[in-house]
């Protein structure tokens, strides 16, 4: 189960998962969010360790248009790209419509590659679970919805550097 908070939508019209160009359609909610640089400039410059919060609006815009200095000298950005941009400006998740994903460089083409399809990406592991997971909806909020969760993978969980076999590389 995906708990979806303020996601940004991404309209892929088909392309690839790394050609994704300038007129690819980008839709984000309003968001109110911390303000993580102002924040630390102003601890740096006068101590003052206060939370700022910012308010974004919502918009919808081409690629092109949200970065027109990258599409300047670049051609595309990919999945990757905007999935570490809307983690950083604050965003809770993506979905990426009509997406495909044929390799980068297309060797890996079939197809069941050459079909649109639709990925979500999410931020917050409290946001993911399994069906199947038992539930305490005291818990709802936590990541680790079990109380028995490896604190190391809480860790990359967390900080977004989850793969299964770096997971699993780790605890040899």
């Amino acid at each position: 189960m995906l708990r979806t908070e303020s996601p940004v939508v991404v309209d892929a019209k088909g392309a690839n998962w790394n050609w994704l160009g300038k007129g690819t359609k980008v839709t984000a909610p309003k968001i109110k969010t911390i303000d993580k640089e102002g924040d630390q400039l102003m601890a740096d410059l006068f101590g003052d360790a206060s939370i700022g919060q910012i308010e974004k609006k919502a918009f919808s815009k081409s690629l092109g248009k949200l970065w027109p200095d990258e599409f300047r000298f670049n051609d595309s950005a990919s999945t990757d790209d905007l999935a570490r941009w809307a983690n950083k400006e604050g965003y809770g998740s993506m979905i990426f419509n009509a997406v495909k994903d044929r390799g980068p460089t297309g060797s890996f083409a079939n197809a069941e590659s050459a079909l649109p399809s639709k990925n979500t990406v999410i931020f917050n592991p409290a946001n993911i679970r399994s069906r199947f997971a038992a539930f305490d909806p005291a818990r709802r909020n936590e990541a680790d919805l079990l109380g028995r969760a490896d604190p190391e993978l809480l860790k990359l969980m967390a900080a977004g550097l989850l793969g299964y076999g770096g997971y699993s590389a780790m605890k040899e």
